[in-house]
């Protein structure tokens, strides 16, 4: 068998993998994995509000057992021990029964007061603790939930948070205004986890927000109850308004642990139907793994079901079943005309983005709209015209002014926000990143190659605009371009798929490749090409600062492969390296990393999906290429 056939050979056998992960109604869902820390809370919850599933406890303490080394926690496999995942998984396993006198809790213990005990611990896990009893309140931040009656105008206005902050800090201040304190039927607590700890008091800006918050908590009890009830009504309006329904709130799991605390804080039952809906769809994030589980942090099927059209479309008419349920499931997602968060900053602007998740209307995502327009543009731009041209518009009016794109924001480049006390995560704000605006440079270059446009009389118009905000886009991505080419990757681990993103988009917009800045882009791949032939780069690197590689793997290497092959290195020796690196691999297929950060290095995910997915189209890529 020569190489074009081993090729074939293995297209074959993940082609047959993904189709049989396709739905009946055309999308696909892959497991997304993180730390243990959404598994802990999980079993936290059950004991905070006194609702046990004895089985799904079980199997949920099962995944905390089977993700324990040396004696904690992680945030990804491989990466440095982490206190506050440490805390949590270890008082989970209490409230599941694991007794603390066995030796390897013992250990755990042991070390977690080694690294600063419960006092040291994260704020997120700190507010925890404070629910249980096991730390006074002001260990953790002041959140009043008046901060929701603040103007737009104002600094610390709710609204120039990140949606993932502000899904969370709403229901997460009526919480600790209303002092919400967990049931906690078995009485179990962590006491001997506490250490006496000096904390130096912050300078700066940072020492003033400190400050802020200690005056803030001592006028607490002044604040007249009508002006609280009232910011309460406004803080419930919110969250039901924002609720998804069977999908929740944000539509990821902490907002809807804060949800059910939020409710429940406010008076409502644990019968009344809007607890029991949230409830729902925290259950809606299990995964089975044989006898355990783990909790998503949301799901995916936007992304994977895009990321697969793309991979199909090298490799299957048109036409074809899957493409067209795929996309036709896709199209039925858009939400064309649908005005979410978003608009407060463009109220003139119409909707036509897509969300991540099955169902969040208030947040659709920039990159997952990019990647659905991509793909029915190249697929069939006749039959998808009305998405296409609705997803054109949305994009060309979510530009930054630096001309890069973010996940879901606009000009959100408020980083004092990073430093009040609450921030600790540094994870408040969402600016425009280089992937997001790499991916949308791949679909408006599509655009331009086809003179697309929704009317013939405006064309000129149109064309005069993209070209505008291409430019735009290309000049960010010269001067976020780092010393050694590459780009940074806000969304995926991290500068190989940071520079795959934006090389992707700038030869789809058709950048001179030979130019020395796009040349240094290009080199910072090829140099980075393991000696197996493969790619990989671990975590590690969103703590450094700079690329550290790792062992090659099939999402790494699939990827760079993607941005090669773009640019025109078909016939480059490295990239027959990798080709033969995937093909070495047939009998291995399995990734063990962590492929992405939720938030660069506080929160780390597995895209399940990613070691089939982008191999695939890879593979699909090179095998047209070739001829």
């Amino acid at each position: 068998m020569n190489k074009l056939q081993m090729v074939d050979s293995l297209i074959q056998e993940l082609l047959d993998k993904t189709l049989s992960s396709q739905k009946s109604e055309g999308y696909l869902v892959y497991p997304l994995e993180c730390d243990s820390t959404i598994t802990s809370e999980a079993i936290l919850l059950m004991h905070a509000i006194d609702l046990r599933d004895l089985e799904l406890e079980k199997r949920l303490a099962q995944y905390l057992k089977n993700t324990l080394v040396e004696n904690g926690w992680n945030r990804y496999p491989e990466g440095p021990y982490d206190l506050s995942a440490s805390i949590k998984a270890y008082y989970a396993l209490k409230c599941a029964q694991e007794s603390p006198q066995s030796p390897y809790m013992q250990a755990i213990a042991n070390k977690i007061r080694l690294h600063g005990g419960l006092r040291a611990a994260n704020v997120f896990t700190r507010y925890t603790l404070v629910q249980f009893g096991q730390l006074d309140k002001i260990e953790a931040p002041w959140m009043p939930v008046e901060m929701i009656l603040q103007p737009r105008w104002s600094p610390f206005s709710v609204e120039k948070f990140a949606y993932w902050a502000k899904a969370v800090v709403i229901p997460l201040c009526v919480t600790v205004t209303r002092n919400f304190r967990a049931k906690n039927p078995l009485q179990i607590g962590v006491e001997e986890l506490l250490v006496t700890k000096d904390t130096p008091f912050p300078r700066g800006l940072k020492g003033l927000f400190f400050l802020l918050d200690k005056a803030g908590r001592s006028i607490d009890t002044w604040i007249p109850q009508k002006l609280r009830r009232f910011a309460e009504k406004k803080a419930l309006e919110w969250i039901l308004r924002h609720d998804n329904k069977e999908d929740g709130l944000g539509g990821i799991y902490t907002a809807m642990e804060y949800e059910v605390k939020a409710l429940l804080s406010l008076g409502y039952s644990l019968e009344d139907p809007l607890v029991q809906k949230a409830l729902e769809a925290i259950r809606r994030l299990e995964v089975r793994v044989d006898t355990m589980s783990f909790m998503q942090p949301c799901v995916s099927p936007v992304w994977d079901t895009s990321i697969a059209m793309h991979a199909l479309r090298y490799l299957v008419d048109p036409n074809s079943t899957p493409l067209q349920k795929g996309l036709d499931w896709l199209s039925k997602k858009q939400l064309i005309g649908i005005k979410g968060d978003w608009s407060l900053s463009r109220p003139d602007l119409k909707g036509g983005g897509w969300a991540f998740q099955y169902n969040n209307p208030f947040y659709p995502d920039l990159d997952d709209t990019a990647m659905c327009a991509w793909a029915m543009i190249v697929v069939d731009e006749m039959r998808y015209r009305k998405n296409i041209n609705a997803a054109l518009e949305w994009l060309l009016g979510m530009q930054s002014k630096e001309g890069g794109f973010a996940a879901f924001s606009i000009d959100q480049n408020f980083d004092y926000l990073n430093l009040i006390p609450f921030a600790d995560h540094g994870a408040l704000l969402d600016p425009p990143t280089e992937d997001v605006t790499g991916r949308v440079l791949s679909f408006f270059g599509e655009v331009r190659r086809r003179s697309f446009c929704a009317e013939k009389k405006n064309q000129e118009k149109a064309k005069k605009q993209l070209d505008k905000s291409i430019e735009k886009a290309i000049d960010y991505l010269k001067k976020t371009q780092k010393k050694d080419g590459s780009w940074w990757g806000r969304w995926g681990t991290n500068f190989l798929y940071g520079t795959f993103s934006a090389l992707t988009g700038l030869a789809h917009v058709d950048q001179d490749m030979s130019e020395d800045w796009i040349q240094k882009g290009l080199a910072a791949l090829l140099n980075r090409q393991n000696p197996d032939g493969g790619w990989g780069e671990t975590c590690d690197s969103y703590n450094s600062g700079e690329y550290l590689s790792a062992k090659s793997s099939l999402f790494h290497t699939s990827i760079v492969l993607i941005a090669l092959i773009y640019c025109g290195k078909v016939t480059s020796k490295e990239v027959e390296r990798g080709i033969e690196f995937l093909l070495s691999r047939k009998e291995n297929w399995k990734d063990t990393h962590f492929n992405a950060p939720g938030f660069p290095r506080v929160f780390y995910l597995k895209y399940h999906g990613y070691e089939t997915l982008f191999p695939l189209w890879a593979l699909g890529l090179y095998r047209e290429k070739k001829g």
